[in-house]
């Protein structure tokens, strides 16, 4: 999340390639809506399935490491 008032750029490599697989199929396009906006319990328990065909896994307690 970018907490500045500047616009943000980040640069994200995936190693081995084939996650990015992931975000373009569950990613939304940023609007004035959902910039800064955390997905529920709901959004992540429904691509559960998404995210083990893409061989993603997202750890306990990562969610908290980003809000800070």
């Amino acid at each position: 999340m970018n907490v500045g008032s500047e616009t943000a750029k980040m640069l994200v490599f995936f190693t081995p390639g084939g996650a990015e697989e992931f975000w373009l199929e569950v990613g939304e396009e940023a609007t004035e809506d959902n910039i800064g906006v955390w997905w529920t319990e709901e959004q992540f328990e429904a691509v559960e399935e998404t995210l083990e065909r893409h061989h993603v896994r997202l750890l306990p307690g990562d969610e908290e490491a980003f809000k800070k």
